[in-house]
């Protein structure tokens, strides 16, 4: 081996590693590109996934708002509450629109499964308190049903005569 070939050995080897040099620059360049799109692609998963069921309500209400206010009104009652009753708690003079945007604010809520939930039409109730349907259903037929003897006769009942005072004598 002669010094001119040794040379053109190391110009080769030179030019393949320059060679390997460009690929491997943009190969990392392709890597911080798929790295910045998973980067994003969990950053929206964890925008859209916001996990609220460890943060207290209090720190995802806004203080003295509607919703903050219902909570308070629902938490003092300690049962769901119709919209009207709710907001019977701070305003006289309760408007369609009053009940329309507190139902439609507590409704998103409650459709996040966030703070509210809703358990009959216009009627909210809290999930730290456990409300939910099938409970405040059943809360309602307890407090509608007639007494157990409802409707049967009894024997210490007298029949009411009451005097007409138009009848003919």
């Amino acid at each position: 081996m002669n010094l001119k070939t040794i040379n053109r050995e190391i110009e080769a080897k030179k030019k393949e590693l320059l060679k390997i040099d460009s690929q491997l620059e943009e190969i990392q360049q392709q890597r911080g590109q798929v790295q910045s799109f998973i980067d994003g692609m969990e950053r929206t998963i964890q925008l859209l996934s916001r996990d609220v069921s460890h943060q207290k309500p209090e720190s995802i209400l806004r203080s003295n708002s509607d919703p903050a206010k219902a909570r308070a009104a629902i938490l003092k009652a300690g049962k769901p509450l119709h919209v009207n009753e709710i907001l019977g708690n701070w305003i006289k003079d309760i408007t369609t629109k009053d009940r329309v945007s507190l139902s439609s604010s507590l409704g998103a809520y409650a459709r996040k499964e966030e703070i509210f939930t809703k358990v009959a039409p216009r009627v909210f109730g809290l999930l730290e308190l456990g409300h939910n349907e099938e409970g405040y259903q059943e809360e309602l037929i307890s407090e509608d049903e007639p007494p157990a003897d409802f409707g049967l006769k009894s024997q210490n009942i007298s029949p009411i005569i009451q005097d007409d005072p138009f009848a003919d004598e």
